[in-house]
Parts: C-alpha cells; structure tokens; sequence
C-alpha cells in the first residue's frame, strides 16, 4: 500500500538535514595547512549517503557558494535530498518509489579567525509534489581550513561535523554578482504633483521595491494616486472632495551592464468607484546612476530616487 510522505520525511525534519550528513572522524589537520589564512570565499561541495528509521536510502547534496569580505560573508547553498524507498512501495506524494526535494537557501555571516557563523535568512524551495514547503531557518557554525570546512548546525550540534570540501580555483566559478543585494536592491521612489484643466490637484506616487539577484530583478511597486478637489465640491465617484486610489504592480526583469529591462506581470487594485482601469501592461527600460534609476516606457519617462534610508547605507 501507498505509504504517507509525511511520515517517511520524519528524518528530513530540517534540524536534521544538513547538521548529520556524516559519520566517522575527520582526520586532524597537518600543521603545515594551519599557516594558510582560511577563507571562505569559494564554493563548497558536500555529499552523503544514510538510511533513515524506515531502511530508505536517503542521498544528499549540497553546493555553498560563498563570498567573505573583510569580517562578513554572504551567499547560498542549493540542497537536493534524494530518497528511495527500500521495500519498493510507492510514496504517497509522487507514487514512484524516488522523490527529489530541491531548494536554494540564501545565508549571511561573519569570520573571525578561522571560524565563521552563517545564519540561513531565505529558503526557497523547488516546487515539486513531494516538497511540503516547510522549513526552519537555521544558524551554523564553521571551522575553516584552507580546502575543507567542518559544519555544525547550532541548533543540533552533533559530535560529528558535515564536512565541506572547497572545490579547486580553476573550476570554482564565482560570481559575486549572483549573491542577495545587487545594486538595484532596494526601495526606489517617485513622486509628481500637477493640477489638471479643472483646477483640481494631482498627486501621484509610487514605491518600488527591487531585489537583483544577478542578472535577475523582481519586485513591485506600490501605486498612488490622491486627487483633490480645487474648488471645494465633491467628485461624483466619491462624493468627497477627495480621494485616494492604490494599486501594487508585481515585476520582473534582467540587468545587462548598467541597463535594466522590467516588465509588469500583473496588477492588484483596491476597489474603487473613482479607479481609472489601464488597458494594458507596461514594460520599462532603464539605467541608474548613484542613487537615481530612470525609467522609459513609450513615450513616458521617470526618475526613480534611491529612498533616503537606502541612499544613507551607501
């Protein structure tokens, strides 16, 4: 009979993923690699095979792409569990008697020494039938050497490390540009004021809030268009000399050099008598330059400000 995922994942609880991947004692390093400074800049591999509480075997892999600056370091590890059933019954969620569960895990930290603490601030799983979306943002903990890492979860501490193994130069590729905070990263805004042929006031404006992971930019921003009424009577939609309508557009889009290309890929509006609908959705091509993003479309132009908070982290 078919038998529940849920119960067969007891041993992928995440406290447990990556905090026991393997057994045995790792040799002590010779002393001539303690006089090499450890760095965690590079990308890291880990593999292991275990049976779980049921006999499936169960494979995992993990990938750390690192970048250490200084006293910080930031990047992320793409993870792949593969399990397999030991009796050749089905599992529940794919009914085959494999499953795959992948996911991406951005982490921040700090060294000092030969020591690092990575602490996981995003997961973003792979989706699949068998991914239940559930996980615990982890802290870990590290000791580095100049080709290996010991990893201990700091929740779980066990007395036996993942160990780690820094993959060579000429086959490391790393880019920093692939790490959480790319120069677009942020909040942008815009604001006009005009007052149209009616003597009414026109405010608009708009939040945008940016995330480049790369090449790669997603977000959305929030619209605002608050309209005053320049005689003091009230607007037939609203029946106030007021009145406010908000909209939030969900984006993406890729960066090549100093340009960005985005696109709106849907919108939400809050309801509304006075809303004017858009007919269609925009694309938008740009380039920033310190703290100001301009912006075309058609025959529209914008320049976006770096929000205060954000330009003062600079």
């Amino acid at each position: 009979m078919p038998r529940s995922v849920m119960g067969r994942l007891a041993s992928l609880a995440p406290t447990l993923v990556l905090g026991g991947w393997l057994s045995g004692c790792a040799h002590a390093p010779h002393p001539a690699a303690l006089r090499h400074e450890a760095s965690a800049s590079g990308v890291w591999d880990h593999v292991s095979a275990a049976r779980d509480g049921n006999g499936d075997q169960r494979i995992e892999q993990a990938e750390w792409h690192l970048v250490q600056r200084g006293g910080t370091v930031a990047g992320f590890y793409l993870h792949r569990v593969t399990v397999v059933s030991a009796d050749g019954n089905l599992y529940r969620c794919n009914h085959g008697t494999r499953y795959e569960r992948r996911a991406r895990v951005d982490v921040v930290g700090s060294v000092a020494g030969d020591e690092a603490e990575l602490r996981e601030v995003r997961f973003s799983p792979e989706p699949g039938p068998c991914e239940s979306g559930r996980h615990t943002l982890l802290s870990w903990r590290a000791t580095l050497r100049e080709r290996t890492a010991a990893l201990w979860s700091i929740e779980a501490p066990s007395a036996t490390p993942a160990m780690l193994f820094k993959r060579p130069a000429e086959r490391t590729r790393l880019l920093a540009t692939h790490l959480p905070g790319g120069p677009l990263s942020g909040r942008w805004d815009w604001e006009i004021k005009s007052v149209d042929i009616n003597g009414d006031e026109l405010i608009e404006r708009e939040e945008w809030h940016l995330d480049q992971r790369g090449d790669e930019v997603s977000g959305y921003y929030d619209r605002q268009v608050r309209k005053i009424s320049g005689d003091g009577l009230p607007f037939r939609c609203s029946r106030a000399p007021e009145y406010v309508h908000r909209t939030r557009y969900r984006l993406d889009g890729v960066v090549r050099s100093d340009k960005v290309e985005l696109r709106e890929l849907d919108f939400k509006a809050d309801p509304s008598d006075c809303a004017t609908p858009r007919g269609s959705l925009d694309a938008y091509r740009g380039t920033w330059n310190g703290d100001e993003l301009v912006l075309s479309w058609g025959t529209g132009l914008q320049v976006l400000k770096r929000a205060p908070s954000q330009a003062a982290r600079r």
